[in-house]
C-alpha cells in the first residue's frame, strides 16, 4: 500500500467530502470549471474519488489497492519503458521513465529502455518499437508508455505478432488520442510557425505533431 502524505489525505478526504458530481455526470466541462475555480490538484483528485467510487471503475481501482508490494518471480518480469517526446534532450522532464526504471530495479524486475527516436512520426517510432519487441528474447514483459508514446504503442497493436511476450500494457499520462494543446498551436499560426522553425533547426519530424491533433 501506498502511504500518503498529509496534504495528499488532505486533498483526497476534501474530494470525497465534495457534493454531488457522480462519476456519470463528472464531465470534461464540469472538470474544467471545477480546475479554474478549485485548483488542477482538487479537480484531480475529485475525478480519482469519483472513478474509485463508481461501480464501473471502482473494483478495479480497488483490487490495484490491495496488490502486494512484493512480486512473486519478479527477476523474470523485464519492466519496458516506451519514452516519451524530447527524452533524451530533456531526461529531467520525467519522458525517459527514470523514475518507472528504478522502481522496477527495487522491486527485483528486469528493465530496458526502448531507444525510439526523440521526436520522429508516429508510424516510424511505432515500426521501431515493434522491431525491437520481436528481437526480445522469450519472458513476460511489462510496457510502460509515457506522454506521446502512447500514441505510439497504440498505433504498434495493428501488428500483435510484436506483442507476443507482452502481459501488460501501462500507459501514463499517454496521449493515445492526441492533445487539444496541438489543435491550439495549429490555429495560431504564427505560434506554429515558431515552433515549427524550432522543430526544422532540431532536425525533429513536424507531421509528428500535426498527428497528435485531438
Amino acid at each position: 500500500m501506498i502511504t500518503l502524505a498529509p496534504d495528499e489525505s488532505a486533498l483526497l478526504d476534501r474530494a470525497a467530502a465534495w457534493p454531488g458530481c457522480a462519476w456519470p455526470s463528472l464531465t470534461h466541462e464540469t472538470i474544467q470549471r471545477i480546475a479554474e475555480r478549485e485548483g488542477i490538484d482538487f479537480a484531480t483528485a475529485l475525478l480519482y474519488d469519483r472513478l474509485r467510487s463508481s461501480e464501473q471503475h471502482g473494483p478495479f481501482i480497488r483490487k490495484i489497492d490491495t496488490m502486494p508490494d512484493a512480486i512473486e518471480h519478479a527477476d523474470r518480469v523485464t519492466v519496458v519503458v516506451v519514452p516519451g517526446a524530447f527524452y533524451r534532450e530533456h531526461p529531467e522532464s520525467g519522458a525517459d521513465g527514470g523514475f518507472v526504471l528504478e522502481q522496477a530495479r527495487r522491486l527485483g524486475c528486469k528493465s530496458a529502455l526502448v531507444p525510439l527516436t526523440s521526436f520522429g512520426t508516429l508510424g516510424h517510432n511505432a515500426d521501431l518499437l515493434c522491431d525491437w519487441l520481436r528481437r526480445q528474447p522469450a519472458g513476460p514483459l511489462i510496457l510502460v508508455s509515457l506522454s506521446k508514446a502512447g500514441a505510439e504503442v497504440r498505433l504498434a497493436l495493428a501488428e500483435p505478432d510484436a506483442f507476443r511476450n507482452v502481459i501488460a500494457w501501462i500507459n501514463v499520462s499517454g496521449l493515445v488520442r492526441g492533445t487539444p494543446m496541438v489543435n491550439w498551436l495549429l490555429r495560431h499560426p504564427m505560434r506554429a510557425l515558431l515552433v515549427r522553425l524550432m522543430f526544422w533547426w532540431n532536425s525533429y519530424a513536424w507531421t509528428g505533431v500535426k498527428e497528435l491533433t485531438w
